[in-house]
């Protein structure tokens, strides 16, 4: 069994203090010394150790300056040959002496871990990341609430049981604020990917210490839609093909999309995909050229293939400024139920146009730090006009953390006629295939569609422009009211 090529690293001396029991098979992985707390990685009764090493994870933690041990529990892998302790407490209580370590723990060995959660917590805890473990349901909520350790529930979408049942350790905590990011289709699965890989970089940045973080804890959560709870739909990001996308069907999609977010949404924040890839090449432009600002139109020679990975971290950031409250401390924090209170007006009036700086693509970007002075410039350098009846619609908040290597951040939400030309573009391309009825055979042959469904969407999408104008002509908006019998 190859062994990740940092586990060496760590000295046979070091070994004997921190990996008690040289009996039981064990793979020490990452530096001797380390900022982060160390790591023990356990495992189900038909894994072992060898399991962290087969899936690249202990490799992954080493070149992440990692330390820590994945270990086989006696009874199970190479270690069938030791009994199982009778104080399984006191058993792993010897891993790490004098330091806190994170401990990682799937299935069956809850039933170490869940009895050692309870009892040290962060005495001995710097964090605690169940896979689905047995045992979850043999400690009361009252016990979960008092528990203070940084917690992971981890579990996958066939976990109907194990899964569901160690999701009480997040639901017990108190004043918890729950997030939760939905991707759907690919271009969903590849912004999220980003979008997690961009939050974790943040507060590993901001979370040098063990200090017990509800935020962290309950943001960072898989979840599905089994475990019985009603989550209500909040902001979301849709993404508008470009008019040269190369999915014929891609205007019918669209509108059946935005049908469904104009009725259950409560806040939408649209991307259009022309609009990802031109801003991807005046940045691009702008780091290749000191004198070149993002504000202006990239040269017609410059690079016409744009990187998805680029545009996706666009859109990834401006989720992350959304949700850098709820993940950190503020001295004038907003949730999403602030923001959609502030800036919908009227129910189907809730497409939200979105602005930020600094523009950041990678770390390879050669891009000067901006002012402060110049962020704002940037984001409101269009004149905004209020409607008469609303002159005071601001809402500021402030956050204590920026994003990872930025000494701060700003993300402007506006509820904007501006986002006509984009309805009125997806409507038009919509109609060009829908009066030849070209392509509806691919989904009349969908069990369970409907095809009055289109002309649902079509005329959901005449409401929500006919709203917009009203608007924009500082019309009075006619909006049923509530009765009360």
């Amino acid at each position: 069994m190859a062994e990740p090529p940092s586990a060496k690293s760590v000295s046979s001396e070091k070994q004997n203090d921190v990996f008690p029991y040289p009996e039981l098979k064990k793979v020490p992985f990452g530096p001797s010394s380390s900022s982060h707390p160390p790591v023990l990685l356990l495992h189900g009764a038909a894994f072992s150790s060898a399991t962290w090493v087969e899936t690249n994870t202990l490799e992954a933690l080493s070149k992440a300056n990692i330390r820590g041990v994945a270990i086989d529990l006696p009874g199970f892998g190479e270690s069938k040959g030791i009994s199982k302790p009778s104080d399984t407490v006191t058993y792993l209580n010897k891993f790490y002496p004098g330091e806190k370590f994170v401990l990682v723990s799937p299935s069956m060995s809850g039933s170490y871990s869940v009895p050692f959660l309870k009892e040290k917590g962060a005495e001995r805890l710097a964090g605690y990341v169940p896979v689905a473990p047995v045992g979850a349901n043999r400690v009361s909520k009252e016990d979960y609430a008092k528990i203070t350790v940084p917690t992971l529930i981890i579990y996958g979408e066939l976990d109907k049981s194990l899964g569901a049942t160690s999701d009480t350790l997040i639901r017990s905590h108190k004043n918890m604020t729950e997030n939760v990011l939905v991707e759907v289709g690919q271009c969903g699965n590849q912004i999220g990917r980003r979008f997690w890989e961009m939050a974790l970089a943040e507060h590993s940045v901001a979370k040098q210490d063990t200090v017990y973080d509800m935020a962290l804890s309950s943001f960072f959560r898989n979840t599905d839609s089994s475990s019985g709870r009603e989550l209500k739909v909040g902001a979301q990001n849709k993404v508008y093909p470009s008019g040269d996308d190369d999915v014929i069907t891609s205007p019918y999609n669209s509108m059946l999309a935005m049908r469904q977010l104009t009725d259950y949404a409560n806040s939408v924040m649209p991307v259009d995909n022309s609009s990802l890839a031109e801003i991807t090449n005046r940045v691009k432009a702008a780091s290749n050229n000191s004198r070149h600002r993002i504000t202006e139109t990239a040269n017609a020679g410059s690079e016409k293939k744009t990187s998805w990975g680029e545009m996706n971290s666009l859109v990834a950031q401006s989720i992350l400024n959304i949700t850098s409250s709820c993940r950190f401390p503020g001295s004038l924090n907003v949730d999403l139920n602030e923001i959609t209170m502030n800036l919908v007006p009227f129910p189907r009036m809730h497409y939200l146009t979105t602005c930020l700086s600094p523009l950041f693509l990678s770390k390879d970007l050669n891009l000067p730090i901006r002012r402060l002075d110049e962020m704002f410039t940037s984001a409101f350098s269009v004149q905004l006009q209020f409607v008469n009846w609303n002159q005071d619609g601001w809402k500021v908040g402030l956050c204590n953390v920026a994003p990872s290597g930025q000494p701060f951040s700003l993300l402007g939400l506006h509820n904007s006629t501006s986002i006509l030309p984009s309805f009125t573009a997806l409507k038009s391309r919509f109609s060009k295939l829908y009066r030849r009825k070209a392509h509806l055979h691919h989904y009349n042959h969908v069990d369970g569609f409907d095809s009055s469904l289109f002309q649902e969407a079509l005329h959901s999408i005449d409401e929500v422009i006919a709203q917009y104008q009203s608007v924009q002509k500082n019309e009075t908006i006619d909006i049923p009211r509530l009765s009360i019998a």
